[in-house]
């Protein structure tokens, strides 16, 4: 295959880093987002997938970490699973 350039104006360059921005952008808020990483309480599964462990390791070695039971539903707070992890 043969190299080729492309060339393009001051102004068609400039639309072409914002709309390539632009698509990053929204591409990493969404990775967040479905990450959890926006969120301050994460329901079980979903502190599972922040730690990386299955569900029978997270029940062996996270006990002790404290739930919160919020309206019925039993959540972990980021803030404390960071502070269980990195204090152990």
């Amino acid at each position: 295959m043969y190299p080729f350039e492309v060339m393009l104006s001051e102004k068609q360059s400039k639309e072409l880093g914002s709309q390539i921005y632009s698509v990053v952008s929204e591409a990493i808020q969404k990775a967040r987002a479905d990450a959890g990483m926006d969120k301050m309480f994460l329901n079980k599964r979903e502190t599972c997938e922040y730690l990386g462990v299955s569900n029978n390791t997270f029940d062996k070695y996270f006990r002790d970490l404290k739930a919160h039971d919020i309206n019925g539903l039993l959540v972990y707070s980021k803030k404390e699973i960071d502070e269980f992890v990195f204090n152990k």
